[in-house]
């Protein structure tokens, strides 16, 4: 059977099993360290608690520093910077 360890900020781990991950209602978010409601995270079938690892605010950070990140690699390729 698997298991998944989770574990918050200040070194506390918790042991779930894999089977129940689905129905948790609590999940942490490594990026701003703090456990949160599951609807606070995308789904995503392809992790065993079936949503995305960083929450919805954290995930949406991270997209924008990427999309500024290219859009200033583009200008710069342009020769506009």
């Amino acid at each position: 059977m698997k298991y998944l360890t989770l574990s918050d900020k200040d070194g506390n781990e918790y042991l779930v099993k894999a089977t129940s991950a689905r129905s948790m209602t609590r999940k942490f978010c490594p990026k701003c360290e703090k456990f949160m409601l599951m609807s606070n995270f995308y789904k995503n079938s392809n992790h065993i608690d079936g949503r995305q690892g960083r929450c919805k605010k954290c995930s949406a950070k991270y997209q924008n520093a990427g999309r500024e990140r290219l859009r200033d690699e583009l200008a710069a390729m342009r020769g506009q910077k």
